[in-house]
């Protein structure tokens, strides 16, 4: 009998599956829809924002109890209200259980700007939602939650006062990230419920028609198409389960992957992400996903979860992922970062903790940053829940997962926080900023905070880079050398180690250089270098002597490297011919004003002591003849008087020029 009974039980159980999922009978599955929303009509309901396929998309989605003849989103610069003169992008249309009617449209590539829209069907309009297109290049906040999975209002109002209170303390986060579990009734056939889709997204519509929303599927999400019709984006692979994808923004790679699917579907998530990650030049790569590969929940130990980690954690440290965001434990977890990148001559295989994170303490506007310093790994957190459910951890595998302690408070990272959570992830230059709150439904507390700086040898390789070899160094390179050992030596020593070989090289060389030597010589080879074209001025004479000085003050092999210290003799001499022109310019100037007496002779005596060089510098000199005539050849007592009487006459200018060429000889 117990036979017989188990056979009819099974071939009840057989018609009942045949019923429900043969299309052949024409039969909808049942979904246990509570039918709050029928009246609602073509009115908009769960507008959903989500990046289509990168930064400068968007993907618009919505919910109708009622078929919608044209469903359409309208665009427009934000200041501009003229809805007639709006862009109209026409939407398609899913049909769910024959009662819900999800309507899908997009734009790639915009412009950078804000912008205003509003979705409905050309007469019955959702409220009015704002957008901003912006590349991220000087920094960004997002935030991050995960598993809200609620059935009723009063949950999902709880998951809304969540998100309100996470924008209230980031109003400009760029986008909403979450790990999955959205709903808590959509991964049966017989057990679906779209209404919760609804409350969802409707309930927190104030923040999200204003912002951009993230989504990754988790378990709860995973009936027939229900993820996937709900958010417009560029799904990679198969949507029956959930979708896959990645966007950029600013200098950030983010993937999403759907845990949902097994086997081979595991598989070729964990090639895609490799081809997608290998391609990236971002600095900095996160992953979402719903179950957790380092977690310490209810789940960690269950053979789906272990699937996912053998594929993906050596995708993770080969490609150095940064991040991992999961959900689906409802505990609060965040591990110890996980080393990535090469590790003697092959790969880190993912499963290897950074036992040792180097911190140091910066201070912005006035209060304490703690930094941990090329950790040079992944860390993964689950963010514990949005919602109202919650695990403790699991005995875990202690070989493999390492929860962190948070260094700054001591709090523990694998723990049941009876508290909804949200995250925040700052992310600006070569800096990460993490920090995870609990919520009690009214008030937000910091729980865990977690900092990276990363690529610090960076700017040191680059410096490295321009900096010559150890066999061309001049003392014109000695800074730019003295800056690159001092910034060489503030980088901890897992920076150093990822130096390239020739960075490395050349600091080994300059050990063998008298760099004390070049710093010595280098002042005076640049004041020299900048000391300017001669001229006869106090400040100039004062400027050589000051020179002088200072080269004295050099050892014999310092002063040997003072290669341009002729230089000073050059201003020496050019300084004198400019003296002794500037003198014969002036008498120039009295004999034609007819001042001191002075005759055409005496004027051609002060020409003619002067070399070559200095007769150029003469100015004045247009229409006098400055040639000293031949003597004749009896000379009468006058005319040797008039000679006497002219080199008395000119006395001053020739006894300056003999002290000015007596100072040049020697």
């Amino acid at each position: 009998m117990r036979k017989n009974r188990k056979k009819i039980s099974f071939l009840i159980t057989g018609l009942c599956a045949l019923i429900v999922f043969s299309p052949a009978l024409g039969i909808r599955a049942y979904a246990k829809n509570s039918g709050n929303f029928t009246d609602a009509g073509v009115q908009p309901l769960a507008v959903t924002v989500t990046f289509y396929d990168d930064y400068d998309s968007r993907g618009w989605c919505w919910t109708t109890t009622s078929p919608v003849a044209d469903p359409v989103v309208q665009l427009l610069p934000e200041g501009d209200e003229d809805w007639t003169a709006a862009e109209t992008l026409a939407a398609s249309t899913a049909v769910t259980d024959g009662a819900y009617y999800t309507h899908k449209a997009y734009k790639t590539d915009m412009q950078p700007g804000d912008y205003i829209y509003r979705v409905g069907d050309g007469t019955v309009w959702s409220d009015t939602g704002k957008i901003r297109i912006d590349d991220g290049a000087d920094g960004f906040t997002f935030l991050y939650t995960t598993d809200p999975q609620d059935y009723d209002e009063v949950g999902f109002t709880q998951w809304a006062n969540l998100v309100a209170k996470a924008y209230e303390l980031y109003p400009d986060a760029a986008f909403m990230a979450n790990g999955g579990d959205i709903v808590n009734d959509s991964h049966d056939a017989l057990d679906h419920d779209m209404d919760q889709w609804i409350y969802a997204m409707d309930l927190p519509k104030a923040q999200l028609m204003n912002s951009v929303f993230v989504p990754a599927a988790g378990n709860h999400d995973s009936w027939a198409t229900s993820f996937t019709d709900r958010f417009t984006i560029d799904y990679q692979g198969a949507v029956q389960t959930g979708g896959y994808y990645t966007f950029t923004y600013g200098d950030m790679f983010f993937a999403v992957l759907n845990t949902n699917e097994s086997g081979a579907g595991i598989q070729a998530q964990a090639e895609w992400l490799s081809e997608q990650l290998a391609a990236t030049d971002k600095t900095w790569k996160i992953v979402m996903q719903h179950k957790g590969l380092i977690s310490t929940g209810d789940h960690s130990n269950e053979s789906d979860v272990a699937a996912w980690r053998e594929a993906l954690l050596p995708v993770m440290a080969r490609y150095k992922v940064d991040l991992m965001l999961q959900g689906h434990d409802h505990v609060y977890v965040r591990s110890k970062p996980y080393l990535y990148g090469e590790s003697n001559g092959g790969y880190y295989n993912g499963r290897t903790p950074n036992m040792e994170e180097t911190l140091i303490t910066e201070y912005r506007d006035g209060e304490e940053i703690t930094y941990s310093v090329e950790p040079s790994g992944t860390f993964y957190v689950t963010a514990n829940y949005a919602g109202r459910k919650s695990y403790a951890p699991v005995d875990y595998d202690k070989t493999l997962i390492y929860p962190a302690i948070n260094p700054y408070n001591g709090k523990a990272m694998s723990v049941e926080i009876k508290q909804q959570m949200f995250v925040s992830v700052r992310i600006c230059g070569n800096t990460l900023e993490y920090n995870a709150y609990t919520f009690d439904g009214t008030n937000a507390e910091l729980y865990d905070t977690y900092n990276v700086k990363k690529n610090t040898f960076l700017p040191v390789e680059e410096l490295l880079k321009e900096a010559p070899a150890a066999g061309e160094v001049t003392v014109f390179d000695a800074e730019k050398i003295e800056e690159a050992l001092d910034a060489y030596g503030e980088l901890v020593p897992r920076a150093q180690d990822a130096l390239s070989s020739e960075a490395l090289a050349k600091i080994e060389s300059y050990s063998e250089l008298p760099l004390a030597d070049y710093l010595a010589a280098y002042p005076v080879v640049r004041a020299i270098a900048e000391l300017g074209e001669a001229e006869a001025s106090a400040e100039f004479s004062s400027a050589l002597k000051q020179l002088k000085r200072l080269y004295a003050d050099l050892t014999e092999s310092q002063q040997a490297l003072v290669s341009n210290y002729a230089e000073i003799a050059a201003a020496e001499n050019s300084m004198i011919d400019i003296y002794a022109a500037d003198a014969v310019t002036k008498m120039i100037s009295r004999y034609r004003a007819g001042l001191d007496g002075l005759t055409i002779e005496e004027v051609r005596l002060a020409y003619a002591a002067l070399t070559p060089v200095q007769q150029a510098l003469v100015t004045g000199t247009e229409g006098l003849d400055l040639t000293i005539p031949a003597p004749a050849e009896s000379q009468s007592p006058s005319s040797c008087n008039s000679s006497l009487s002219v080199v008395a006459a000119g006395v001053t200018g020739l006894v300056l020029l003999a002290i000015l060429q007596r100072r040049r000889e020697k």
